[in-house]
C-alpha cells in the first residue's frame, strides 16, 4: 500500500469515528480500536513525540485520567473505581491517535466535521424510524426527549449538545458542504428540529440565541448566507411554537418546569417529594450534597476516590438531617451522578482533578476568546456550559464527543502547555 493510500485510510477511519460519535457507543469503541491500528499501520508513530510536544496541551486529558487512576488506591470500592477508569480510557487513546497525527490539516478538519454532521442526521433518521415503529404501543412521547434519543444510546441532553455543535459548524463555515450548496439550509433546519424534539430547554434557548446572533449583518458579510440563516431561524421558531400546541407536549412540559420552583416557594406548611420536582431543583439537591461532602473531613483536598463517590453521595442524601427547601425523600436520587462535572471531579479526585478540568475548559476558553478563535471558543463555551449541569465525562458518549473535538482543535492549532507562549498560534 502506498503512503498516500495509507494516509487516506487513516483519515477515513477518523471520519467514520466522527460519524459514529452521535450514534452507538459500541461502534465508537470499534472505530477507536481501528484508529489505533491505522495509526500504527500508517507509521504515525514516526516523529510522534515531536508532534506531541507541539500539541502538548493534550497532556491534560492524560493527567485527568491519571488522577482517577491514582484515586483507586484510596477507594474502598476498587471494582467501581477500575470500571470508571476503564470507561475513561479514551482520555489516553484519543490523545495518542490525534495529538500525534501528522495529517490533520484544515481540509481534514472540515472533513471530520462533515462526517460528524452526517452522523447527527443519521441519528435523527434512526430515532424517527424507531419512534414511528413504536408509536402505536408507546404513544406520542416516543417522539420526544430521552425516549426519542435512547435508540442511539444517548440521553436527550447529550444528543442535543452534539446537534448544537453540528449547527455551530454549519454556521461558522460559508460552504461546509461544497457539493450540497442548496441543501445546507435544510440541514440546519433538520438539526434544529432534532434539538426541539429532544426537548432540552437550555439547548433550545441557546440555539435560538446563536441563530439570532448570526442573522445580524455585522456578524457575517455574505448576504446569501444571512438569508439562509434567517430562513432557518424563522422556520425553527415556527416549529418550536407549533410544538407547544401538541397534545400533552413534552416540550411544553420541560418549559413548565421553570414555574415549579416558584409554586413551591409560594406554598406554606407543605412538604413535597423530591421525585416530583423539576430537573433544576433535583440538580440543586445533588450539588448541595456534593458541597457538604467536600466540606467534611477536608475531602476537598484529595477527594473520596472514584470508587466511593456514589456511595458517599447516597449516604449524604439518606441522612435524616440533610434538607433542601420544602422537599423530602432525597434517597430516591441515590445512584444518580452529581450532574456537574466540576463537582464530580472535585469530590472524586480532589483539588488537583478540579484544576486539570479547569485547565481544559475555563482557562483555555479565556485564552481563545482573548485571541478571537471564534469556533474554538464556541466549542469551549459548550464544553464549560455542560460541565456545569451534566457529568458529561462519566459516560463514553460524552467522553468521546468532547475529548475528540477538543483534541482536534489542540492539534489543528498547535496549543502547548502554556498557550500564551505559543507564538505561532496566538500571534
Amino acid at each position: 500500500m502506498s503512503s498516500l493510500g495509507k494516509s487516506s485510510y487513516f483519515r477515513i477511519v477518523l471520519v467514520l469515528l466522527a460519524f459514529a460519535i452521535p450514534l452507538y457507543y459500541q461502534l465508537q469503541s470499534v472505530l477507536i480500536a481501528l484508529s489505533i491500528i491505522s495509526w500504527i499501520a500508517t507509521f504515525q508513530y514516526c516523529g510522534a513525540w515531536d508532534r506531541f510536544k507541539k500539541n502538548s496541551y493534550s497532556v491534560y486529558w492524560i493527567l485527568f485520567l491519571g488522577l482517577y487512576a491514582i484515586s483507586i488506591l484510596y477507594s474502598s470500592n476498587t471494582q467501581e473505581a477500575w470500571s470508571d477508569v476503564l470507561r475513561k480510557s479514551s482520555f489516553v487513546l484519543l490523545p495518542i491517535i490525534i495529538s500525534t497525527s501528522n495529517q490533520l490539516d484544515e481540509p481534514t478538519f472540515i472533513q471530520l466535521h462533515r462526517g460528524f454532521v452526517l452522523g447527527c442526521l443519521a441519528a435523527f433518521l434512526l430515532c424517527l424510524s424507531n419512534a414511528f415503529m413504536h408509536y402505536s404501543t408507546m404513544g406520542g412521547n416516543v417522539f420526544f426527549s430521552d425516549q426519542f434519543a435512547g435508540f442511539t444510546h444517548n440521553n436527550a441532553v447529550n444528543l442535543s449538545a452534539k446537534c448544537f455543535y453540528a449547527m455551530l459548524f454549519m454556521l461558522n463555515y460559508k460552504r461546509p458542504f461544497t457539493k450540497l450548496k442548496e441543501a445546507q439550509t435544510f440541514i440546519i433546519i433538520l438539526l434544529f428540529l432534532f434539538i426541539i424534539l429532544l426537548a432540552s430547554k437550555t439547548i433550545i434557548l441557546v440555539s435560538i440565541a446563536f441563530l439570532v446572533h448570526y442573522s445580524f449583518p455585522q456578524v457575517q458579510e455574505n448576504v446569501e448566507r444571512l438569508k439562509r440563516i434567517r430562513i432557518v431561524l424563522f422556520s425553527g421558531l415556527f416549529i418550536f411554537i407549533l410544538s407547544f400546541f401538541i397534545k400533552d407536549s413534552p416540550v411544553l412540559k420541560r418549559f413548565n418546569d421553570l414555574t415549579n420552583a416558584f409554586e413551591v416557594s409560594q406554598t406554606e406548611n407543605q412538604i413535597f417529594d423530591i421525585s416530583s420536582a423539576d430537573n433544576l431543583t433535583k440538580r440543586m439537591v445533588l450539588w448541595k450534597a456534593a458541597i457538604e461532602n467536600l466540606q467534611e473531613n477536608n475531602q476537598w483536598i484529595f477527594g473520596v476516590g472514584a470508587g466511593d463517590l456514589q456511595s458517599v453521595q447516597n449516604k449524604k442524601l439518606s441522612t435524616p438531617n440533610f434538607t433542601y427547601s420544602k422537599y423530602n425523600n432525597f434517597g430516591v436520587l441515590g445512584n444518580i451522578n452529581i450532574h456537574n462535572m466540576y463537582l464530580q471531579s472535585w469530590l472524586a479526585t480532589g483539588i488537583l482533578g478540579l484544576f486539570v478540568l479547569l485547565m481544559l475548559s475555563v482557562f483555555l476558553l479565556y485564552s481563545v476568546i482573548r485571541f478571537r478563535m471564534i469556533f474554538f471558543a464556541q466549542f469551549l463555551f459548550l464544553f464549560c456550559f455542560f460541565m456545569m449541569q451534566e457529568s458529561m465525562l462519566q459516560t463514553q458518549s460524552g467522553i468521546v464527543f468532547f475529548c475528540f473535538f477538543h483534541l482536534l482543535f489542540i492539534q489543528r492549532h498547535g496549543i502547548k502547555l502554556k498557550p500564551h507562549k505559543t507564538s505561532d498560534f496566538f500571534s
